[in-house]
């Protein structure tokens, strides 16, 4: 898991691969600081495909990105507060930050 600061709290990113299938895949899950999730993405690559993984991992965690859905409610009504261009910008720029050998 990797932890990714932003102006919206603190957030971790964990990648899993899937090479059991006929289908290769990568998923990306997205927690806030209390390993609630946020949002998740999996991408497929066919087996005629050459799997690259930092390939995999960057539109797996484009689609996590697109289907967060973290928000407070309050007095009965939610605020998203993670869906913005600005948090999704905050998330990339800590992504690229990781140290490539460990994405």
């Amino acid at each position: 898991m990797f932890n990714v600061t932003t102006s919206k709290g603190d957030f971790k990113i964990s990648f899993r691969y899937d090479n059991e299938s006929e289908r290769r895949k990568t998923h990306c899950m997205i927690y806030d600081k209390d390993l609630n999730l946020v949002g998740s993405g999996t991408t497929e690559c066919s087996p005629r495909d050459n799997f690259n993984r930092v390939t995999g991992r960057k539109i797996s965690f484009t689609k996590a990105l697109e289907n967060t859905c973290y928000g407070l409610c309050v007095n009965n009504k939610m605020t998203l507060f993670v869906d913005s261009k600005t948090w999704r910008t905050e998330m990339w720029n800590g992504y690229f930050a990781l140290d490539m050998r460990t994405r």
